[in-house]
């Protein structure tokens, strides 16, 4: 499994969180997958908003500044 990259993104209580987006996978078969840092699944919502798979709590991302 290969890192691709880290999202800065923020819970509806405030806290900051990270989504780890990952890419499984050989030769023309890969498969992308997102964990939040605490380990749970994620789904890409839009460009800027995530859902925790198994609650649906959303999440948003952290704009770069």
């Amino acid at each position: 499994m290969n890192h691709l990259r880290s999202i800065p993104v923020i819970d509806g209580n405030g806290d900051e969180l990270t989504v780890y987006e990952f890419r499984d996978g050989r030769y023309l078969r890969k498969v992308r997958r997102m964990k939040l840092c605490t380990g749970e699944l994620v789904e890409r919502i839009d460009e800027n908003t995530f859902a925790v798979t198994e609650t649906g709590e959303r999440l948003s991302r952290i704009a770069a500044t």
